[in-house]
């Protein structure tokens, strides 16, 4: 992951927790990605060629980046999916659902029908607010939601 995002590999992981990339699906499966610093955050410069390769070796849709050095929310994110032609996109439902999974699954966040709130976008200039909620403490299941703004409308014939 170091070499796909040209970071140093000591820039991986959690200043507090003990978080590792890995996998994780709510329905798409994305790479988890913890960055210690929102600033390490921000300079990820990824290979998107690269990292297209990468993704479709190890059938996966992309990698979630994302960092708990934050004030506002639970995690800021960038998410990158280069094999489908986004290269960073600014809100990700399903991966930031499969982040509160993998959070709740690290027991860095514990508690069931609370909201939760994602940061996603900022590095685009294009923040967005993904709100999520734990379910059902005996089987677990995560709901995402949040609003959005139409940017543009269209037709196609």
């Amino acid at each position: 992951m170091a070499d796909l995002f040209k970071i140093d590999k000591r820039q991986i992981g959690s200043a507090d927790f003990n978080l590792l990339s890995q996998a994780a699906s709510t329905g798409l499966w994305d790479i988890m990605l913890p960055i210690k610093t929102n600033e390490a955050l921000n300079a990820l410069k990824p290979d998107f060629k690269a990292l297209a390769e990468y993704t479709k070796v190890n059938k996966i849709g992309g990698v979630h980046a994302f960092t708990l050095d934050t004030i506002e929310g639970v995690a800021i994110s960038r998410n990158f999916c280069p094999l489908y032609g986004i290269d960073e996109e600014s809100a990700t439902g399903t991966s930031n659902g499969a982040l509160t999974y993998y959070l709740y699954h690290h027991n860095v966040i514990n508690e069931f029908n609370k909201e939760y709130t994602f940061l996603q976008g900022y590095s685009m200039e294009r923040p967005s607010y993904i709100i999520t909620k734990l379910v059902n403490k005996n089987n677990p299941v995560v709901l995402v939601g949040g609003n959005a703004t139409i940017l543009t409308k269209g037709k196609i014939y």
